[in-house]
């Protein structure tokens, strides 16, 4: 990599790359950055140092946290301020700063910065490498974890009206009997809403980011994914009549705790956990559709726990890495002259964010073996690593 010149992470191959060059610079510079990990966001100033011209940051004043946000193109500002408007800073959120300028949030990332006997005499777990397997058949890395927040579309609400409905409404299986007294056709219309949707969350890459360009191909980010359905009769009544219906009651909780597995990952069972996670955001978000006490409103839950779920649709969560999901309301356009519903999947609200452990670096003649390791435990890419 040139640290001459300025780069973007936009792909598969930029994502790697960075996530190498972070930890790198981590262990090179440790006895500089060490003392500045809870005074200052260091992810951000490494960031810079390797000449990223891509992400933001929040202005942080008291509670410091090692977070960025990867958008679509290059933002040459700095640090944004957010907070509450009435006392004069310009945006309540990142997403609000980014879709009024323009830009497309594609990734919070979170870094957890560890220092050299951080867990000595606590119950904290480090990331720790052991030399003992230095050039064996083993990796010696051991206590990775990585989190993962999705936020997915569950809740629909047009963006004129007060109240909002869960998407498992559309569905109910006695849904007959509720427009039996009305017309059909607004039912079908929300029908195709719900499932475009679907479709258009999936391929805008929200819970997958850099993922799914699996051979490094660059796709022009700068757009949102957006699509209008026609529609006849009285959809207002219809959707008045959703709001009234009641959502089933939550019936089932799991809890479960998720133990760590340390082996090299990549090559053709990287490849394979790709896809299998690919072909599951879709049949998770239908399934949590079909069960809506699942996906409560403003309650995020923990896919681990949800162990029905995962044994259904035949989906194992890599060890180490713990999933959380966000309920989310699709808000949608309404064009009653001309009888159309806009959906547009704007990935400033649905962006995931992924934080990960950027271990100490270990004792300095066994760091090149200790880099290779951890290299290979890819912990950047989480649905195939940890």
């Amino acid at each position: 990599m040139d640290e001459s010149k300025e780069i973007s992470i936009l792909n598969r191959d930029d994502w790697d790359n960075i996530s190498n060059q972070i930890i790198t610079y981590y262990w090179s510079n440790y006895e500089i950055l060490k003392d500045k990990i809870s005074t200052e966001n260091i992810l951000y100033e490494i960031l810079k140092k390797l000449n990223v011209n891509n992400f933001v940051a929040e202005v942080q004043e008291k509670e410091f946290n090692n977070t960025i946000y990867f958008v679509n193109k290059e933002y040459k500002g700095g640090k944004i301020e957010i907070g509450d408007k009435s006392k004069g800073e310009s945006y309540k959120s990142i997403s609000e700063w980014a879709y009024k300028n323009g830009y497309n949030i594609l990734l919070e990332l979170q870094s957890n910065f560890y220092e050299i006997n951080e867990s000595k005499g606590t119950n904290k777990i480090s990331p720790k490498f052991n030399k003992d397997l230095s050039y064996t058949t083993t990796n010696g890395w051991s206590n990775l974890k990585g989190d993962l927040l999705l936020q997915i579309p569950t809740y629909l609400k047009f963006k004129d009206l007060e109240k909002e409905i869960s998407i498992d409404k559309v569905y109910k299986k006695n849904i007959e009997e509720l427009i039996s007294n009305h017309d059909s056709v607004p039912h079908k219309a929300l029908q195709e809403v719900c499932l475009n949707i679907l479709s258009l969350f999936t391929l805008s890459e929200a819970a997958f980011p850099f993922g799914k360009q699996i051979f490094g191909s660059t796709m022009n980010k700068s757009y949102n994914f957006k699509k209008k359905i026609t529609y006849n009769g009285d959809i207002d009544d219809y959707y008045k009549n959703l709001i009234n219906q009641e959502t089933d009651s939550l019936k089932f909780k799991y809890s479960t705790t998720n133990n760590s597995q340390v082996n090299d990952r990549g090559g053709i069972t990287g490849f394979q956990d790709d896809f299998e996670y690919l072909q599951f955001i879709p049949r998770m978000i239908s399934y949590i559709w079909d069960h809506p006490q699942i996906g409560n409103k403003d309650h995020i839950f923990i896919l681990n726990d949800q162990k029905e779920l995962l044994a259904k649709l035949g989906y194992q969560i890599p060890s180490g890495l713990e999933i959380k999901v966000k309920p989310t309301t699709q808000i949608l356009e309404i064009n009653r002259k001309e009888k159309y519903i806009e959906i547009n999947i704007d990935l400033n609200q649905y962006f995931s964010t992924l934080q990960i452990d950027i271990p100490a670096p270990p004792e300095s003649y066994v760091q090149p073996i200790a880099l290779s390791d951890l290299l290979a435990m890819r912990i950047n890419e989480p649905f195939t690593t940890l």
